[in-house]
Formats: structure tokens, sequence, C-alpha cells
């Protein structure tokens, strides 16, 4: 069960505690040594068999306080929210939003070889994503003596209390008041911060400049599994025709800059990305409309709000190519190079 903690107003659900648990690269550890003092540590770390796992050498472990009592945080900082998002004058405003979970149990000392092997497993996994090893077994020849010999520990779960502090103190318009300062403000990571917290409070409503045209709802960073729709709406493209399907894929999971519209459903329904230096020059890339929406203005709404992007807002230079929407662009002030003009160059990669 969530143990709800006094000071916890904002409490969550035990799986969603558990959701951020199963994200977090690293728990930080108050632990105790064999004479009681207090011992900080930064994991990594990963769930397993509703325990928080790490592993540490023997000698490591003997000042892990096992058999005692230890707590594990994670924090994930979303924003940092101005002052003068709610106050003209005062400073005391300012504060931070994030999500954060602590979990309480007894630490304990994993034996079984597989659980063993799974732990460390996972923790690659988590690690190196993209392989390059032999994968690890309680079995395997080049691991058996490895993991007798490497400690594996367990913080059993039983306590859990998961927070989100996202303005819930606030009315409904200091929150999108305070949206609408953080996305002028522009801080690294802002547009995937609102998204986040516009879906953990979806009763305070839309900030003005994500409300969409006939209905539609602008986003500022759609979700992975949003990825499937995007590249839906772009793979049949005629600039798209000579691209890998996996290509458009790592295109969108990657891209620094992109923006979308989903219809009532939430249905991703247009999309648009970029990439920027953040001064001299951004490209623009893939902005695409489901046929059943075109004629709406939602291409117009998301290209907008692709341009008022704050990696792009403030960049010398946009660059785009069309070879039949160009009255489309010229109405947001793109204008094609007279011949000649600043020829492109261009290396396409082949490994």
């Amino acid at each position: 069960m969530v143990r709800a903690m006094r000071s916890n107003r904002f409490p969550w659900p035990r799986e969603r505690a558990l959701a951020l648990l199963a994200r977090a690269d690293t728990a930080h550890f108050a632990l105790i040594d064999e004479d009681g003092g207090p011992i900080l540590r930064c994991l990594h770390t990963v769930l397993d068999e509703d325990a928080l796992c790490f592993h540490a050498s023997r000698q490591g472990a003997k000042m892990r306080g096992v058999g005692h009592t230890a707590v594990a945080s994670v924090e994930r900082t979303l924003a940092v929210v101005p002052s003068y998002a709610v106050d003209p004058e005062r400073a005391c405003p300012a504060t931070t939003w994030y999500q954060s979970v602590q979990v309480r149990g007894t630490l304990m000392r994993v034996e079984d070889p597989r659980r063993k092997a799974r732990v460390l497993q996972a923790l690659m996994e988590r690690l190196q994503g993209e392989g390059g090893y032999v994968p690890i077994s309680a079995d395997h020849a080049l691991y058996e003596r490895a993991i007798a010999g490497v400690e594996v520990l367990a913080l059993p779960l039983e306590e859990v209390s998961g927070r989100a502090k996202l303005g819930q103190n606030r009315s409904d318009e200091q929150v999108i008041r305070a949206l609408e300062c953080l996305w002028r403000r522009g801080d690294p990571g802002v547009d995937g911060a609102i998204e986040l917290i516009l879906a953990e409070r979806p009763e305070i409503g839309l900030p003005g400049f994500l409300r969409g045209p006939a209905g539609t709802r602008l986003c500022c960073r759609p979700q992975a599994s949003d990825v499937a729709s995007a590249v839906a709406l772009v793979e049949r493209e005629y600039w798209n025709v000579t691209t890998a399907r996996e290509t458009l894929v790592r295109a969108h999971e990657r891209a620094p800059i992109w923006v979308g519209a989903r219809d009532g459903d939430g249905q991703l329904i247009a999309t648009a990305r970029a990439s920027s230096d953040g001064g001299k020059h951004a490209w623009i890339y893939d902005v695409a409309v489901d046929s059943a929406w075109r004629g709406r203005g939602v291409g117009g709404a998301v290209l907008g709000l692709l341009l008022d992007h704050p990696q792009l807002r403030e960049v010398r230079h946009v660059h785009l190519q069309t070879k039949d929407a160009g009255g489309f662009y010229a109405k947001f002030g793109f204008a094609p190079l007279p011949p000649g003009a600043n020829p492109r160059w261009f290396r396409t990669n082949t490994g």
C-alpha cells in the first residue's frame, strides 16, 4: 500500500509511483554503516520482484546496512517556475515543479544466482541498450564466477510514497499563466515538461498557445507513443518516398523539436519537426496534416507553434524545402532563394 506522509499533500497511487521508480536511471539511498553512521549513495537501480535492486562489491555491501531499514528516493524535476508567473514583484512565489517517490524497507542480500543475473542483465539493458555483450545468465561460463562474487542488494518496497508538485496550491488560471511563462522563457526540455504537466492536470484546460482550430489541441512535444501515427502521416509524402520507415521512426524519436495537433479523441492528426542551433540556422522537416483535416487551419496552427518554439523563435534563418506548398509558407514570411544564391551542399552517409 502507499503510505501517505503528513507532508504529502498531493499523493499518487502506488502504480504511478512504481512507474516513476521503473523509469528512473538512479536512486538516492540513505543507509547506515555498521556503527550506525549515515551513508548517502546515488546508485543505478532496477525494479525486480517488488524491490529496488542494485549491485555492490562484497566489501561495499558490508557498509550498506544489510538487515537494517533503508530509504531510497527518486526525483524528476519538470520545471523551475519563475516568480513573475504569480506575482509581478515578489520573489517568494518562485518554485520548482517535480515528481518524486520515496520508498522504505529492510535492505536484504540477494542470494539466488538466477535473480542476481536477472538484476545485472536489467542494469546492462538500461545502461547499454544497444547490446554488444553476451547476455548475462547464471549458468553461462562467462558469468558464473562473477555472479557468485558480486553482491546484489534489494530494498523491498515495504512503504511507498509518491507525489507530484505541479501547482496544485494555485488556481487553474495561475497554472495556465505559469505554463505560458515557461514556454516563453524556453528552458531546455520545457516542451516535454509542459505536455507532462497538462497530462497530469487535465482539469486546468489549455494555455492559449495550445488551442488549435476546429476543436483541435496543439501539442508542443508529442509522446513516444505518437511516433507511429506521425510516421503514417509523412511516409507517403513525395519527399519521403525513398526513405525507409525505420529511418523515419528514428528521425521522430530523436527529433530535438517536434510539435503536432490532436483531434478530440487525442489522435495525432498533424506533425512537424525541426532542428536548430538556437541562433543562426534552423531547418524544418516533415510538415503534414491528415487528409481529413486539411483546409481547417490545422497546418497553419502547427507551423505557427513550431516557429514559436523556444529553439526557433530567435533563430536568424529558418530553412525548408518544398515544391508545391510555397504559397502556404509564404504566409509565414518564407521566400524562395534566388537562383545561384547560397548553393547548398550535402553528404549522404552510406554506412
